[in-house]
């Protein structure tokens, strides 16, 4: 059984907003390109803290792990 892999673009969702209303030019939205594994099986995406931290706001937010399952 082999990886999937796929190359992403992370977009900053606010940027995009504030280009829609004309407040931010194009070229000046935050984006970041990576390649990424994909699991199939996922129902959530994870953003790696590293990644996370090259933009001030990419309209995320943490959440924490359950303690449910101990």
């Amino acid at each position: 059984m082999g990886e999937i892999r796929v190359k992403v673009m992370l977009t900053n969702t606010f940027d995009e907003e504030l280009h829609r209303q004309r407040k931010l030019a194009k070229k000046k939205i935050r984006t970041y390109e990576a390649d990424a594994m994909v699991d199939t099986g996922a129902v959530r995406s994870v953003i790696p803290t590293p990644i996370a931290a090259t933009s001030a706001s990419w309209g995320t937010r943490p959440i924490p792990i359950s303690q449910s399952s101990k």
